[in-house]
């Protein structure tokens, strides 16, 4: 059964980009961050971000598109350099008809594009708590 449902997902996300429904917003991931630094003693640094979990890897290590990391916009050109790894991979591994493995890079370059647009709606975030109005009064 749970090999079923993940041939759908599979099929279904060949036409729907259900990630795209799952981002996190600017706020939600600063909120996150903050909340995180407070009660885990150990912030690990990963590929592109934070990893804020404090229990076991939940997906074993595979850290692009994990639901525990915070994207740091710092950390933007370490995901710029995912993409172009992830090209090269699926062109070696299309050369080779690994079909598979042309998938695994697809999909790595699809978590990586997903945080590169989590990291601009943090830095949209931040960009919008240091905007200070310029308010002017009619005599």
């Amino acid at each position: 059964m749970a090999q079923s449902v993940s041939d759908l997902h599979d099929v279904i996300s060949d036409y729907l980009d259900i990630d795209e429904a799952v981002l996190r917003n600017g706020e939600e991931l600063e909120k996150d961050l903050a909340e995180y630094k407070e009660k885990v003693g150990v912030l690990n640094n990963v590929i592109g971000g934070t990893c804020v979990t404090n229990h076991v890897c939940p997906i074993k290590m595979a850290c692009l598109g994990c639901q525990a990391k915070i994207p740091q916009p710092e950390k933007k050109h370490e995901l710029l350099e995912v993409i172009e790894l992830s090209k090269d991979m699926e062109k070696r591994y299309s050369a080779m008809n690994l079909t598979v493995e042309v998938k695994k890079a697809k999909a790595m370059r699809k978590h990586a594009r997903n945080e590169l647009k989590e990291i601009d709606l943090i830095e949209k975030y931040r960009e919008e708590q240091k905007y200070e109005p310029d308010i002017q009064f009619e005599k």
